[in-house]
């Protein structure tokens, strides 16, 4: 072989090495290494799984903070129920001593029965806000573990987290006020008489239209304060970007729906 011919096959050589180095390198990308997909899902996956189960402990906490609240109000109202129904069945041994001198005995059992009536709408009314009291704080613990997310995820939250307390305060007001009016029990005065009956009754009725309107107040304030922490939320930059919440335990589910 001359010298001629083995230049010609260390040509052919080089330029078959440079044509295959050159189409792996396409291939493979601009950096000559082949991008990893699954192993980049799979990254990203596990990112989302770690910071999932960094929430788990404050969400929990969040749950069983608002679980002892519930049972010590229900245990409250159950006391003040018992307070109060031994009130109620010495003012009617109180009303019957009242009504004594009045010889209509129409009026005396219509007196009764209101009086009755009234006290009982007062329990009704306190059962039926206290369930609509609990739904609004469920409300509140689905957001407050949604912030919980985004603080774990790196946003700024500060502004939101301060109008999460403003908003258990107000729930906390609320629940302590219909524990309050859970103690309270309605009767006439001890001078009425047949001629001042009609406006005892009058009397009697006003006031509690009244308590009723301030525990509806009462509802609608911690309503709006949730709301706000809500909207507040909503204004936090890149918030909806967070990966979708996963399905809240059990516990949780009690919690916002009941």
């Amino acid at each position: 072989m001359n010298t001629k011919q083995k230049y010609k096959i260390l040509m052919g050589v080089l330029l078959l090495s440079f044509f295959t180095i050159g189409g792996i390198a396409n291939a493979e990308g601009p950096s000559g290494i082949a991008p990893k997909k699954p192993e980049i899902k799979k990254e990203i996956k596990s990112s989302i799984q770690v910071k999932v189960q960094e929430q788990k402990p404050k969400i929990e906490q969040i749950i069983n903070d608002v679980k002892l609240k519930r049972e010590e109000f229900n245990k409250k109202i159950i006391e003040n129920k018992e307070l109060a129904k031994t009130k109620i069945e010495q003012q009617k041994t109180d009303l019957k001593n009242k009504l004594v001198n009045i010889k209509d005995e129409k009026k005396k059992a219509s007196v009764e029965k209101i009086i009755t009536k009234i006290q009982q709408l007062n329990t009704e009314t306190i059962e039926k806000l206290s369930k609509k009291l609990n739904q609004i704080e469920g409300v509140l613990v689905k957001i407050e573990s949604r912030v919980s997310k985004a603080e774990t995820s790196g946003l700024n939250v500060e502004t939101v987290k301060k109008e999460i307390e403003n908003a258990k305060n107000t729930i906390k007001e609320t629940r302590d006020a219909l524990a309050k009016q859970s103690q309270k029990t309605y009767a006439i005065n001890q001078t009425a008489t047949e001629e001042t009956l009609k406006t005892e009754i009058k009397a009697v009725r006003d006031s509690f239209s009244k308590d009723t309107r301030a525990m509806y107040d009462a509802i609608k304030k911690a309503h709006e304060s949730v709301r706000n922490v809500a909207t507040t939320l909503a204004k936090v930059p890149r918030v909806d970007d967070q990966p979708k919440q996963a399905e809240p335990q059990e516990q949780e589910k009690i919690i916002i729906n009941q």
